[in-house]
């Protein structure tokens, strides 16, 4: 494989230190690109030209806290090893090029997602469905930083040596680290107020200018909130008694913060933030706990969303996926080298799939049913097309696309079974809770199934008339100008976690309004396309 190589088992006690080192991020506005798989893969192409290039997993078997490595980097050990941790995670693994000035960015996305996914992997496995082995995710990597911004060059990741690396379709978490944790982004410091579930506090959020604009133009048109009725129980009537006002984007002060929360959440899309909604708690009225998820969507695999989403043929659908996954596993080295012009070619490919010759649906070359009145099967116009479109003749033409079909049925004899794909959660994904007023007593936010400690400490000492679970989990004071920050599906976007359920408590004294930021792990288009949609259809 192309990251074999001495597999180093160390082993040590790292104590845990506090430190603010590399997580800050003055840059107010976001360099985030809706095209993150094509730019990663014109820097990560760049691997083709190196050889050797390897990489060790130190500590096999041992996840490192981030803090336990930053202080050590502070100490200066560990040059040229990175900590690498997936999605929203704050323990990962050291890796250690073996070539510190190789340009080996895709290598260290593939060798630590399949390290660290194998390690995830054997700690799920335990009952019920077994979780996919990290050799099996053959999807698309990005390597981000600690404040989740997209890394291009390995001379970058060397300076940060903190990453994180994302699969396809997922969506960035912050990560916890430990509760009273500091980071600034712009002008918000975001604090780790809670760990399970994961919950932030963002201060600053909205200028106090912004808050006032924002209620004028949300009190225009208040109106009793919706209720969500999970059953015809008594318990449910009067389930949230508060009040909503939709917010136009085109308001200056409503579109900024849309846009800072999307900064803020390092979201890739702006579509993926909904539009904001005003939110009015006077005395005595509450939301009692509730989930922000919609529960009618399933889970989707890759493929599925591509017909769904992308209305796609599921026959060409299949067809790219299993390309796909060939090219990924030559790219990965199980492939004899026989033939390593051909083999060469086709890892290429794999780093590039913005070309035309990618095996994609997009591509609308490759969905023509009849080619010069006969019917061509897509795979020969593909590898044609990939791989022999500098062949002069005829002869060389088809004798290449022979060598290439052999080359591609080599790997898919390796592998027999149809590649496996991940079904994830399409669906709100974090919500963003501004406060924009004072609120003298009450108002809080909270989360009754919360576990372990808390910023705010345990909500067992608030008693709120009406609604029992105020006095139960942990809280977040509706702090002026600040925003609550929940997640709603774990970092692997493969389920809800059930400990996000929450309540908005009544004020006692005061008036609340909050701002509902709700944000999908997709265009929230989508998102409500499938939630209207019946799945019976798909």
């Amino acid at each position: 494989m192309f990251w074999a190589g001495p597999i180093k088992f160390l082993t040590s006690l790292l104590v845990r230190a506090a430190t603010t080192w590399k997580w800050q991020d003055d840059n107010e506005g976001s360099d985030l690109s809706e095209n993150l798989a094509r730019e990663l893969a014109e820097v990560y192409a760049s691997d083709l030209a190196v050889l050797g290039c390897e990489m060790n997993i130190e500590a096999e078997g041992k996840l490192v806290h981030v803090l336990d490595f930053a202080a050590q980097v502070e100490e200066q050990q560990h040059e040229d090893t990175f900590w690498v941790g997936l999605n929203g995670a704050s323990e990962g693994i050291l890796v250690r090029p073996e070539n510190p000035v190789a340009a080996c960015l895709a290598t260290l996305a593939e060798v630590a997602a399949a390290a660290l996914l194998d390690a995830e992997a054997s700690k799920n496995s335990k009952g019920g469905k077994k979780p996919l082995q990290g050799s099996e995710i053959y999807e698309p990597k990005r390597i981000l930083s600690a404040t989740g911004k997209p890394v291009f060059e390995y001379k970058r990741a060397r300076e940060l040596k903190i990453l994180h690396v994302l699969l396809d379709r997922q969506a960035w978490v912050w990560p916890a680290v430990k509760v009273g944790f500091s980071r600034r982004i712009g002008g918000t410091e975001l604090l780790t107020v809670s760990d399970a579930p994961r919950v932030l506090l963002a201060k600053d959020m909205v200028s106090e200018e912004d808050a006032k604009s924002i209620i004028d133009a949300g009190s225009e048109n208040l109106f009793r909130s919706p209720e969500k009725h999970y059953s015809d129980d008594p318990k449910y009537k009067n389930y949230r008694t508060s009040e909503t006002g939709n917010l136009k984007d085109s308001h200056p002060a409503s579109h900024t913060l849309r846009r800072r929360a999307w900064n803020v959440l390092r979201l890739q899309d702006l579509e993926m933030v909904e539009h904001l909604q005003l939110l009015r708690y006077t005395p005595g009225k509450w939301y009692k706990e509730h989930f922000d998820v919609f529960h009618t969507i399933p889970s989707l695999t890759k493929e599925d969303e591509l017909v769904k989403l992308g209305r796609k043929r599921r026959d060409l659908v299949k067809w790219a996926e299993l390309q796909r996954f060939l090219l990924w596993r030559v790219y990965s080295g199980v492939v004899p080298a026989s033939d390593k012009l051909m083999l060469e070619k086709m890892r290429l490919m794999y780093l590039r799939p913005d070309s035309r010759y990618y095996p994609s649906v997009e591509n609308k070359e490759f969905e023509l049913d009849d080619y010069d009145g006969e019917v061509v099967d897509v795979h020969i116009f593909w590898l044609e097309y990939a791989f022999c479109s500098d062949k002069e003749d005829d002869d060389e033409t088809d004798a290449c696309i022979i060598r290439a079909a052999e080359v591609l049925d080599e790997v898919m004899d390796m592998s027999p079974n149809r590649p496996k794909q991940r079904a994830l959660m399409r669906n709100r994904h974090v919500t963003m809770l501004p406060y924009l007023t004072q609120v003298d007593e009450g108002g809080e936010t909270v989360f009754p199934q919360a576990k372990g400690e808390s910023l705010f400490g345990s909500a067992s000492g608030v008693t709120r008339d009406g609604m029992a679970e105020c006095s139960r989990g942990v809280i977040v004071p509706p702090i002026k100008g600040g925003a609550a920050v929940f997640y709603h599906l774990d970092p692997s976007m493969e389920s809800i976690d059930q400990l996000s359920i929450h309540g908005g408590c009544p004020p006692v004294r005061g008036v609340k309004y909050a701002i509902n930021i709700f944000c999908w792990n997709l265009p929230n288009g989508d998102g409500l396309r499938l939630m209207r949609s019946d799945a019976s259809d798909w």
